[in-house]
Parts: structure tokens; C-alpha cells; sequence
């Protein structure tokens, strides 16, 4: 199948979820403008309904003595409002029932097997590009894409950004720890004299936006994206001592 004719029928989906978004809404309307409440009546259940639709026809169509049997038969201090009882007495008019009627499923189209089995192979290709990109390259919505990979259990894993250490990094760490402790117990007010810091690189060249960056498996793959220490970039300075704020710097 085209991912011309894919994108058609999803255009398609689209205007008929839209056309029967408006259709309820226009039926919402209606009955609120006949003073029926077509939202409160729903969270009656299928005994209330039809106890109400006989008090209405016991008491000779009055919403007042309806009411008041309501409260009798369930020994309760609140009704159905009177835009409930039409709603209710409305549905069995018309419908001849007071229960909710069985909503036909739409079939999902995009739900097959060709089609999981192309989203599959695809993600064994690349395992990077977004939803998004990948679903325009697959001729698929984003939702169908997103419940294909759901039945695959395939999940986005974020990549780990860590530090390229090289084999004397590792010594020199373990000395800076050692020394520091040193300074700690031999200068009383060296904690008052140090410079907290803190700054945002914008980098130039080889980032990998870990927010976005997903890549889709059964399980995790533990991806990490090596980098060099000092890459080309632009970098935002600021430091905090306990008599302020120094900076901000940008070099």
C-alpha cells in the first residue's frame, strides 16, 4: 500500500471523527435547548431511570410529584433535576428504553498485521528517528503508530549523556576526593570560602538532544552517547559564594 493512500484514509479517519464530534455536539444542543440535561441523566442507573419514568406516568406527566415519589421510593433528599427527568422521559419516547444504548466500534484500519509487521522492521533499521518522522515515513498516523509500538512493547529509552574519561581521569578523580577531605579537616572556614558554579553549554557541533532523543526497544539498551570533554561550544558562567552572586559570563 502508497503512503499516498495511507495519508488519504487517515485524512479521511480525521474528517469522519470530526463530522461525528460535531454531530453529538449538535445533539447535546438540542436537548439542552428542550431543557433536557443530557449529562445528569447518565449517571443515573438503569433502576432510577425507569423508576422516574413510571412515577411520570403515574402522577399524570408532573416533574413535581415525580420528584417528590423519587425521594419517597429511594428515601433520599435530592431528585433528578427536571432537565434529567425530560432527558430520561425523552430517550424512552423515542428510543423505547431508558438504558444506554450499544455504540458501534469503528474498525481500526491501520491495526493490522502488514502494518505491524512494517513498523517493526522499520524500527530494526534505525531505532532513532521520532514518531513523528517516523510515522510520515510510514504512511501512518501518530496515534496508530503509538499503538502498534504499545502491541509490540516496544518503549522510548532516553540516551545517557556521560563524560569521555580517559585511563588517567580515573586517578586523578580519586586524588582531587582525597585532597579535598584534607582541606576540610585542616582549615576550619574552608567551606565558607568556596565558589558554588554552574553553566549551560550551547553546543556547536556533535550534541545529541537527550530530551527528544529516544530509541525504541523491548528493552532498555542502556545507550550512552560518548562526547569529548571540551567540545566547540558556547558556554554560560555563574557562581554563587556566600557573600552573592558573581556573573553571569559568557565566553
Amino acid at each position: 500500500m502508497s503512503s499516498g493512500s495511507n495519508s488519504n484514509k487517515n485524512k479521511i479517519n480525521y474528517i469522519q471523527k470530526l463530522t461525528e464530534q460535531k454531530n453529538k455536539i449538535n445533539i447535546i444542543n438540542d436537548l439542552q435547548s428542550r431543557g433536557l440535561d443530557i449529562l445528569e441523566w447518565k449517571r443515573l442507573n438503569l433502576i432510577q431511570r425507569t423508576k422516574v419514568v413510571q412515577f411520570y406516568y403515574e402522577h399524570n406527566h408532573s416533574i413535581v410529584n415525580t420528584k417528590r415519589a423519587y425521594r419517597r421510593f429511594f428515601n433520599v433528599r435530592t431528585a433528578p433535576s427536571t432537565g434529567a427527568i425530560r432527558s430520561i422521559i425523552w430517550r424512552f419516547q423515542t428510543q423505547g428504553s431508558v438504558s444506554d444504548l450499544l455504540r458501534t466500534v469503528r474498525p481500526r484500519l491501520a491495526f493490522t498485521g502488514e502494518n505491524i509487521e512494517r513498523v517493526e522492521e522499520s524500527f530494526q533499521e534505525d531505532l532513532e528517528p521520532s514518531t513523528r518522522r517516523r510515522s510520515t515515513q510510514l504512511g501512518l498516523s501518530r496515534t496508530s503508530l503509538r499503538r502498534i509500538l504499545k502491541h509490540l512493547r516496544m518503549f522510548p529509552y532516553k540516551i545517557q549523556m556521560v563524560h569521555h574519561l580517559r585511563p588517567q581521569d580515573y586517578a586523578q578523580r580519586q586524588n582531587y576526593a582525597i585532597r579535598f577531605q584534607q582541606l576540610v579537616r585542616e582549615k576550619e572556614d574552608f567551606l565558607n570560602r568556596l565558589i558554588m558554579t554552574d553553566e549551560a553549554h550551547f553546543h556547536l557541533n556533535g550534541f545529541v538532544n537527550t530530551p527528544n532523543a529516544r530509541i525504541w526497544e523491548r528493552q532498555n539498551p542502556r545507550a550512552v552517547h560518548e562526547r569529548e570533554l571540551h567540545p566547540i561550544k558556547c558556554t554560560v558562567w555563574c557562581g554563587v559564594t556566600i557573600q552573592g552572586i558573581i556573573g553571569p559570563y559568557f565566553f
